[in-house]
């Protein structure tokens, strides 16, 4: 026998399978241990106490707090009884625009008057209500509006704000199978999935810590994005990847990128999210319809690494969107460098929400034109 060449054809097949193995081992596990262990009896009930909503997965702690955004800078969030951050001198029964959406929406990492809402109310001078809340995706937006649209009697428009990566996050049940960093443990949410929406299951997962586990574990089972189970052989979670559609569309992501495509080229490609989203848009035209109000769709940028993508959404969304909705998308002539609080990292800066406010406040200023 030839044991070099024996020895070479052995070199041969173990090197492409010891790769295998090693892409499967970073780029495929499932983490539910380690969100597990950081469930205790006191922060649950805190949880419970300040920010569960069996509706809505979470909302703002009511309340004034003091926090340090990414620059190392103190940053002041006050949010008001009726659970929307406080900036201006209306009271809700003075506001007439309502807007709700995620963390960029909310302000985090900024003060209470230099949020993209503060900032367009001082634009159109007249009422804005923020109702961002940290971490929403679409349907928890869309939801919120539904749930306090009639704290807000006098308003004439609603503004549902999605930033970009926000597409992903309507497809998701429970916030950690999606984003592993996330310090919110406990945030079950109402999702979007075969074009239809979906509500928080079991009604009350935080009864207690055992039915907070269960539904954890079928989340982490279930989920959109779940990840196949970590077990050797390491290429089988390796396949499991490429054919799931939640993993697959993440892994097809990150190699878009190698190859120096948008990241969210597949996600805004993808039927099923489409479907998902056409699903929360009209129901908000249909919130809009049955309020008499203008509804308007904000679409934003994480940061500058997405204007590859823009004109992507905006075809996405004026696809799925009825005639009655408008689109408003940010973009254009954004100096990228100061829109985030760091380039391309953390939330806006003061100067990003400005942009943002600027850009919204053109359509709403001639729809409120229109309606006086």
């Amino acid at each position: 026998m030839n044991w070099i060449r024996f020895f070479g054809w052995i070199t041969i097949i173990a090197i492409p399978l010891g790769i295998a193995e090693l892409a499967s081992f970073i780029t495929t596990f499932d983490h539910r241990a380690s969100v597990f262990e950081k469930y205790s009896e006191e922060s649950l009930h805190e949880f419970r106490t300040k920010s569960a909503s069996n509706l809505l997965g979470w909302e703002e702690a009511i309340g004034t707090r003091t926090q340090t955004n990414c620059l190392g800078q103190p940053w002041i969030k006050t949010i008001n009884a009726t659970r929307r951050r406080v900036h201006g001198p209306y009271a809700d029964n003075e506001i007439r625009v309502v807007l709700s959406g995620d963390s960029y929406t909310l302000g985090a990492e900024v003060g209470d008057s230099d949020t993209y809402p503060a900032q367009l109310e001082n634009l159109l001078k007249t009422g804005v209500a923020n109702l961002g809340t940290g971490g929403y995706g679409p349907v928890q937006s869309l939801l919120k509006l539904e749930q306090d649209i009639e704290n807000y009697p006098a308003a004439k428009i609603i503004v549902l704000n999605i930033m970009y990566e926000n597409i992903l996050r309507t497809e998701n049940s429970y916030r950690p199978v999606y984003n592993k960093k996330t310090a919110m443990i406990y945030g079950f949410k109402p999702y979007a999935r075969g074009g239809k929406i979906h509500a928080i299951s079991p009604e009350n997962p935080w009864a207690d810590l055992d039915v907070l586990k269960s539904t954890a574990n079928a989340a982490f089972d279930t989920d959109y994005w779940a990840n196949p189970v970590f077990h050797f052989p390491y290429t089988v979670s390796l396949v499991k990847s490429f054919v799931t559609k939640g993993p697959s569309l993440k892994l097809w992501s990150k190699i878009d990128r190698l190859l120096g495509r948008p990241r969210l080229l597949r996600f805004v490609n993808s039927a099923e999210i489409r479907a998902n989203m056409s699903a929360v848009i009209n129901r908000f035209a249909d919130l809009a319809a049955r309020n008499d109000l203008a509804g308007v769709v904000v679409l934003i940028p994480r940061n500058g690494s997405n204007v590859g993508i823009k004109n992507l959404m905006e075809e996405m969304f004026h696809g799925i969107s009825p005639s009655t909705v408008k689109i408003v998308s940010i973009g254009d002539g954004i100096d990228w460098s100061r829109y985030n609080l760091k380039k391309e990292r953390c939330h806006p800066s003061p100067y990003g929400h400005q942009e943002i406010a600027t850009q919204v406040a053109n359509t709403l200023r001639n729809i409120l034109n229109e309606q006086n």
